[in-house]
């Protein structure tokens, strides 16, 4: 099925690249070094894990921290780095974006059309609508600025790969194609599995209410440690030297987060309610300023199982190549 906004659709500010243009633009991307080097590989995991060892987060105190529970920067990194991911894997997306038919926007607001209900989602991909007269085209962010912002933490080799990629823009929000919400379980899991499930259920209520069409994307960041080191019990007076330590039974924790995402709805069509596309990435993370490693968890989803990150990516690539093929 064809997205029919496509059709019409163009960037206002940006003029359509002719088909020699748009042929040496994914040669670019094609014959990049990273991109022969890692053709098999995803990024992804080890992108997150090694941003999220940053000490980014400053609290009032001022204390700085690479996980605190008030801030948002472990879903902004996660999803940034989902689409890093997606756009290498799909090459109609990528086409999309260098013809400027598709933008994102950040922490964009979804309405059930049923239920009257929203939801603030953290990363959209959108058919840009046509800008308001305050709203200057110098404004926009591009995907690259974006990483910058978050502290997204990249080597050499995912850098030149990020530089090969066609500009995506930070538009107004038109039709949404694709909507992304991750979540973050590090402490105290069996305490936040109620609460974890009812935000995604809502997440995915919205988005498939306000969207039909739109591919629905939830990541789960599920923590291993056996210690945690939290932002809410070190506050005033936090000494790095002697924190107080969260013990947690692990790797039960760990198993109850991902047995609650496997009860998450999933849908195989549109006409169904549900995520289009779920995955968790286990994590060892004391939050004490030691390296976040990806963890390696019995009974957690290998490669190519559902739930396993590289699954999530195939599968959201796959449907927007089904859902949104150009005619």
């Amino acid at each position: 099925m064809v997205w029919p906004a496509f059709r019409e659709t163009m960037s206002p500010t940006r003029a359509a690249p002719g088909p020699r243009h748009l042929a040496v633009t994914e040669a670019k991307f094609l014959r990049s070094e990273a991109h022969h080097h890692y053709r098999q590989r995803m990024f992804g995991q080890r992108i997150i894990a090694r941003s999220m060892s940053a000490t980014r987060i400053a609290d009032q105190h001022g204390n700085n921290w690479q996980y605190h529970s008030r801030s948002d920067r472990h879903s902004k990194v996660a999803c940034w780095v989902v689409l890093f991911d997606v756009l290498q894997r799909c090459p109609l997306l990528r086409r999309h974006a260098l013809e400027g038919k598709v933008a994102f926007g950040i922490n964009h607001r979804m309405i059930d059309f049923r239920t009257d209900k929203q939801k603030d989602l953290d990363l959209v991909i959108c058919v840009p609508r046509e800008e308001d007269e305050e709203e200057a085209p110098g404004r926009w962010r591009s995907f690259a600025d974006l990483a910058r912002e978050y502290g997204v933490i990249l080597d050499d080799k995912e850098t030149e790969v990020l530089a090969s990629l066609p500009p995506l823009e930070n538009r107004p929000v038109g039709d949404v194609l694709m909507a992304l919400e991750a979540k973050a379980a590090m402490t105290a899991h069996v305490r936040a599995a109620p609460r974890l499930f009812d935000e995604l259920t809502s997440a995915y209520t919205c988005i498939n209410g306000a969207s039909q069409h739109a591919v629905a994307v939830g990541l789960v960041m599920i923590n291993s440690s056996s210690e945690f080191v939290s932002s809410d019990r070190n506050k005033r007076g936090f000494d790095p030297a002697a924190p107080e330590v969260t013990i947690e039974r692990q790797p039960n924790g760990a198993q109850v987060i991902l047995d609650r995402v496997r009860k998450l709805r999933v849908r195989s069509h549109t006409t169904e309610h549900g995520f289009d596309a779920v995955g968790v990435l286990p994590l060892h993370m004391r939050n004490d300023g030691g390296n976040v490693d990806i963890a390696n968890i019995p009974g957690f989803p290998a490669g190519g199982e559902n739930y396993h990150y590289e699954t999530m990516i195939t599968r959201i690539a796959s449907l927007y190549d089904g859902r949104f093929q150009a005619r």
